[in-house]
């Protein structure tokens, strides 16, 4: 090959090299990582709004615990705004205690009086509740309106009993009794006798068992 092609060759592949470099390197850097950045951005805020609301999921949520952070053994100090003194009477009595309120001040349910035995104050500590509105569920989306067939099928080992004297009936699942709307006089009953469109009235709230 002579002198003059060795350097015909030389410059194409320079030519080449800078075609390249000018087709992969794009004209004006800065701006392009810019863009890349904003786009980055967009999509972040994107997925965050497409998230759930931790505090809108577990708004209506009941636990054996309580619910509305409220919770078993609390001092009532502690929930003011959620709780008004009241008494609830019945057959069995009048008992001191708060309507439950939500957010809007509207009654939710009952929460019944426990006295703190080191300070002896009646009245300090949150004891039981009862849950009415219909809002307000299980984990497994029971509550009330729920049938008594819905309750059997998520729970199929949950029991069942009467009361003497007002006749309540509560399925039970540890630590939440289901109110039905139906009445049987003694604590034994047979469940079959309980028609599966039977409703829950209420939730009944006492506290984890192991605790």
């Amino acid at each position: 090959m002579g002198k003059t092609a060795i350097i015909g060759f030389m410059i194409g592949i320079v030519g080449v090299m800078s075609c390249n470099e000018s087709t992969n390197t794009p004209k004006n850097p800065e701006t392009t990582t810019v863009d890349t950045t904003s786009e980055t951005l967009d999509t972040t805020a994107t997925t965050k709004k497409e998230l759930p609301d931790p505090e809108l999921v577990n708004k209506y949520l009941v636990t054996e615990d309580g619910l509305l952070n409220i919770k078993i053994g609390d001092s009532a100090k502690q929930h003011e705004k959620y709780l008004k003194k009241a008494v609830q009477e019945n057959g069995e009595g009048s008992f001191p205690g708060y309507d439950l309120l939500d957010e809007n001040q509207e009654k939710i349910g009952f929460v019944f009086s426990e006295n703190d035995e080191n300070t002896y104050k009646e009245g300090d500590l949150i004891g039981y509740m009862e849950i009415y509105s219909p809002l307000y569920k299980t984990e497994e989306g029971i509550g009330v309106n729920s049938t008594f067939a819905d309750l059997k099928n998520t729970y199929p080992n949950a029991e069942t009993h009467g009361s003497e004297i007002e006749g309540w009936t509560n399925t039970n699942i540890g630590g939440l009794a289901f109110r039905l709307d139906t009445h049987f006089h003694t604590y034994k009953i047979d469940e079959s006798k309980i028609k599966p469109s039977t409703k829950v009235t209420q939730i009944g709230v006492w506290g984890a068992k192991d605790k």
